[in-house]
């Protein structure tokens, strides 16, 4: 019978075994998997420890195609491929097949003998073998929740290994293995073991674009369902590709398998009536439903934290690994990082994440490892800022979860990644958010004088109008804010300041620094566009200068902390001879372009950038006469 993988519209015509049952891709159609072939080549080639390879994963990620592109590389090997089921006879005629003469094959083939000293002998009449076994989950059974070899495979592999490691030179043979699971035996200390997972970025757009279907402008979102349905599993995208998105009933086909388990285990030959069967427990089903909670990939110490009240959680998890139920990256130890398939739950029923406050219980424990992990300003990747933001605002029990999620943005300003990562999150709750009352707290921190606090709470209220509204960026915000909401902030902090801090007084500092009549306006902005596109010129030079003063005239000089500290001075001090109206000050210095406040060791906007941050708003002043 020959494997059953999916014929796509880049079927392979390359077989891996000379009886072609077990296809596999060409080396033009081959994608990816750069890491894995190379650390199990550097296994086969230099090891004088590992005598092979054992490749494991979920079916249809492509293991028999790698041992292939593997077998490719090792040349000055002759191929003997096995699949499935292994027993004593055929590895002995096979190993005979290739002898020079009869009497060799008859002393190979005397049963009379050992198996592991007719196998020594064989291999040290042969030249250098590379032997294949193929499909090896057949030669498994279930045995106290693991899989171990069944007897007769066992001898087998006990005499190979035994054989190979007894040559004088045990760099001649060399055993690949491919399985659908991590199996318990002492034999695999003698094998370096490469885990697979489905196809990611760069590898997976290499594979899309092979696939006709995926390329098609018609339907994007039927495009988008298939690749979600996929998760990266080859053999999937290339069904998919053929048998669904090119069929006029592609819709109806998706929402099919979308919604049922029928059919999934069959199409990714996750098992047939023939097959081994899976065996797992509700313990293993547990351990895995609460690692969907994550939805990148995250070091084995993130699905620890989720599972820690499981008992024996670790031992679960590296049973669950073993099964292929959780795919695993292909860097060394210390920086692998762990996915479960999102095509689990449809294979297993079973798996899913939980609901309800337990759901909730687990996106906490989640955040809270991966801010511990990544929550830092060395973490300039968009993806982990916006996992931690997901998992943060998707506990709904939290009432303050938008607004602690907007602390933890400020603890590493100016850091781009986590504010847009923020943004981008946020819109997605948008509906979420309090629709009134946006300066209640507001008005709390400044009746307690909790000035660094109002602060925040003053850009919080701007990213909230941001998102509502639905403006793009900070200075379209900054062009168009209500201004009902921007007298009511410049009004409280007037009130609660003795008239030291606000937005008007700023206001008035700006406008005896640049021509601010609203007749000259357009003037203005004139020349802050000539310096955003880089025009150099005498004016830009003036504007540098005026907003150097204005920093300094404000309070901005020094670090953040530094501002908030005279703030603090100066707002517990009733009489003040000279007014400094140090805030508020994060809404003109959110982060969208790394560079220095002038006289400051905070990121933010200078020069020309800043001048029209402070333009944006005040036309919105002056417009409605604040």
């Amino acid at each position: 019978m020959t494997k059953s993988v999916p014929i796509s519209s880049i079927a392979a015509t390359k077989f891996l075994d000379s009886e072609g049952r077990v296809r596999v891709a060409t080396r033009e159609n081959f994608i990816g998997r750069r890491r894995q072939l190379q650390n199990c080549l550097r296994s086969l080639k230099t090891s004088s420890k590992e005598i092979g390879v054992l490749i494991h994963g979920m079916g249809g990620l492509g293991k028999s195609t790698i041992a292939s592109r593997l077998c490719d590389r090792l040349s000055e090997h002759k191929k003997i491929v096995w699949w499935r089921q292994i027993d004593e006879s055929s590895l002995v005629s096979k190993l005979a097949d290739n002898l020079e003469n009869q009497e060799q094959r008859t002393q190979v083939r005397e049963v009379k003998k050992e198996l592991k000293f007719r196998l020594k002998t064989a291999f040290s009449k042969l030249n250098s073998l590379v032997l294949v076994f193929d499909d090896f989950e057949w030669n498994l059974e279930p045995c106290n929740q693991k899989y171990v070899l069944k007897p007769e495979a066992a001898k087998v592999l006990i005499a190979l290994v035994w054989a190979i490691k007894n040559q004088e030179n045990i760099t001649y043979h060399r055993i690949i293995i491919t399985c659908r699971y991590n199996f318990e035996s002492d034999l695999l200390q003698c094998f370096y073991k490469q885990p697979l997972e489905g196809l990611r970025k760069s590898d997976l757009q290499k594979k899309l674009k092979q696939l006709e279907a995926f390329n098609s402008d018609k339907n994007k979102k039927l495009i988008e369902r298939a690749l979600q349905l996929a998760d990266g599993n080859p053999r999937l995208l290339e069904w998919l590709n053929h048998d669904v998105l090119s069929k006029e009933d592609a819709d109806s086909q998706l929402s099919k398998f979308e919604a049922s388990s029928e059919g999934w285990r069959e199409k990714i030959i996750w098992e047939t009536e023939d097959a081994p069967q899976l065996k797992i427990d509700q313990s293993i089903e547990k351990i895995v439903s609460r690692c969907l909670v994550f939805k990148i990939h995250v070091p084995m110490s993130a699905l620890e934290a989720v599972c820690e009240s499981i008992p024996d959680y670790k031992e679960q998890l590296n049973r669950a690994i073993g099964l292929g139920l959780i795919e695993v990256s292909p860097e060394p130890d210390e920086k692998r990082v762990y996915w479960v398939s999102r095509i689990l739950p449809h294979i297993i029923p079973s798996i899913h994440l939980p609901e309800g406050t337990e759901s909730y219980f687990l996106y906490q424990k989640a955040h809270d490892k991966l801010h511990q992990l990544w929550g830092n300003k060395n973490n300039e990747s968009r993806e982990k800022w916006q996992e931690i933001f997901r998992l943060k605002f998707a506990n709904k029990e939290n009432s303050e979860r938008f607004r602690q999620g907007f602390s933890q943005m400020l603890e590493v300003q100016y850091n781009s990644e986590a504010d847009n990562a923020y943004k981008s999150e946020l819109r997605k709750v948008a509906d979420d958010l309090v629709e009134d009352r946006l300066c209640t707290q507001l008005e709390n921190y400044l009746k307690q004088k909790n000035w660094k606090e109002a602060d925040e709470e003053t850009a919080w209220i701007f990213y909230q109008v941001m998102v509502k509204e639905n403006y793009k960026n900070w200075d379209e915000l900054l062009r168009n804010f209500p201004c009902e909401t921007l007298k009511e902030i410049n009004r409280l902090w007037l009130q609660n300041s003795n008239n030291q801090f606000g937005i008007s007084i700023q206001m008035e500092i700006y406008r005896s620094l640049f021509k601010t009549e609203e007749d000259k306006f357009k003037d203005l902005e004139r020349f802050l566009r000539a310096i955003r596109v880089g025009w150099k010129g005498s004016y830009n030079q003036v504007i540098e200068r005026s907003t150097e003063k204005f920093c300094d005239r404000v309070g901005w000089k020094g670090s953040y902390n530094q501002v908030i500290e005279r703030s603090r001075q100066q707002g517990t001090n009733s009489v003040v001879n000279v007014v400094t109206p140090y805030l508020p000050r994060l809404i003109y210095t959110h982060m969208e372009y790394r560079r220095y406040l002038p006289g400051s060791s905070d990121w933010g906007w200078v020069g020309g950038l800043l001048a029209w941050r402070h333009f944006s708003l005040a036309q919105r002043l002056v417009k409605f006469n604040l």
